[in-house]
Parts: structure tokens; sequence; C-alpha cells
């Protein structure tokens, strides 16, 4: 059985009517993501919580094969963390990593008005030229899209707990920390997409990001 996965992030009523409008209205089935309608531990942080019941719309959306494999992988990078050694460990030796494109206080400053609060504006602040790193695989499949995200959730972790910021990365402290970091990965990534397809679309970037781009472009698989 193949369904179709749509996914509302708020009860936005504009949201609601043009993704429902994509349906057969006899057929949809509702699926309430909160933490109040499903079980699990109150030490699953909120970003981390796909592992748990939250998931039940990826296991109807893959299959319970998939998501079990999707498990497993995350099974696997987690070992690895607990068990290798720090010289050894990739989230480890991920978590000195940062942003590598900045966004200094006078642009944020214009970007958010001169009434904007000053907790906000450091938040917006990116340093950057700061070393960062590609991970690049032949086949992206359950179990190493598993691996990946818990190598980035441990990553996290010992940024938050461990090295970096010293707060505790599993609640509302890592959002503080993240989002706005999350946001500009957004706005760098649609400046990328539009010139996934050929090289001479490739401009505007350092010569690490267009190299990378062409890598992708030669090794991809249609």
């Amino acid at each position: 059985m193949n369904l179709n996965a749509y996914f509302l992030s708020n009860v936005d009523g504009t949201h609601f009517a043009e993704t429902f409008a994509e349906c057969d209205p006899e057929r949809p089935l509702f699926i309430v993501a909160e933490a109040n309608m499903f079980q699990f531990w109150e030490w699953v942080g909120v970003r981390y919580s796909l592992w748990s019941a939250i998931g039940l719309s990826i296991v109807l959306c893959i299959g319970y094969d998939n998501f079990e494999s999707l498990w497993k992988g995350a099974h696997g990078m987690d070992k690895h963390f607990k068990e290798t050694p720090l010289e050894n460990n990739l989230p480890v030796l991920l978590a000195p990593e940062a942003l590598a494109f900045g966004k200094t206080e006078e642009e944020v400053r214009k970007e958010l008005g001169s009434s904007a609060n000053e907790a906000l504006v450091k938040s917006n602040v990116f340093e950057g030229n700061r070393p960062g790193n590609s991970i690049v695989f032949p086949l992206l499949t359950s179990r190493t899209l598993g691996a990946l995200i818990a190598l980035y959730e441990h990553k996290i972790f010992t940024q938050g707990v461990i090295v970096i910021w010293d707060i505790n990365t599993w609640y509302a402290g890592y959002d503080v920390a993240n989002q706005m970091g999350v946001e500009l990965g957004k706005i760098l990534a649609k400046n990328i997409l539009p010139q996934l397809e050929k090289p001479s679309d490739v401009t505007g970037h350092d010569g690490s990001t267009t190299g990378l781009i062409h890598y992708y472009q030669k090794h991809r698989k249609e």
C-alpha cells in the first residue's frame, strides 16, 4: 500500500486548507504527533523523538522493515559513541565544527531593525570562517540515514554538555543556541539547490562548496 504523507507544522488554517486540497476527503488518516498524544519518556528531547512512538507516521510511510533498519543504523552509531576512544570517536571529532558562513552584528541589526531585542541580535550573529565538514556516501539507505541522524545527535550533545556551550542540549537550551543556525542553513541550502543540475550553474560560492557540488554532480546516480 502506498501512502502520500503531508506534514502540518501548526494549526494554521491556510496551511491546512492548501494541504487538504491534495487529499481525497474520504480517505485521509490524521496523526497528531504531540507529546501529550503519544507516551514516551521525559528524557526524549523533542528534536530526537523520531525513534519513539512519534515515529508512527514514518513507519506508515516507509514500512516497519525500513524503520527498523533506521533504528539499527542509529544503534550502531550509539555504540560507536559509547565505546570508541575519543581520538577516533566521530561525534567527538565533529563537535568543534561550527558554521563556516558568517553573519555580522551589523548585518543582523539591518535585517531585524533598530528595535530588535539585544538577545535576539546576539543569537543571530555568526562569526563564520570556522572549519566545517561534509559527509559523502554512495547510497542513502534507511540504515545510513539512521546512523547519520544519530551521529549529529551525539555531536550536538557533545557540544552542549562537554565541549562548547555547557548547556542542556536535550531541552529548551538547545533550541536557543541552535535554532538561528538552522534558519541560516535553510537560507544557504536554498541558494545551492537550484545549482545542482549541471556544473555551469554553480556560481557565487567559496572553493570548498563549489568543489563539493561538482563532486556530487559527478558521482550522483539518477
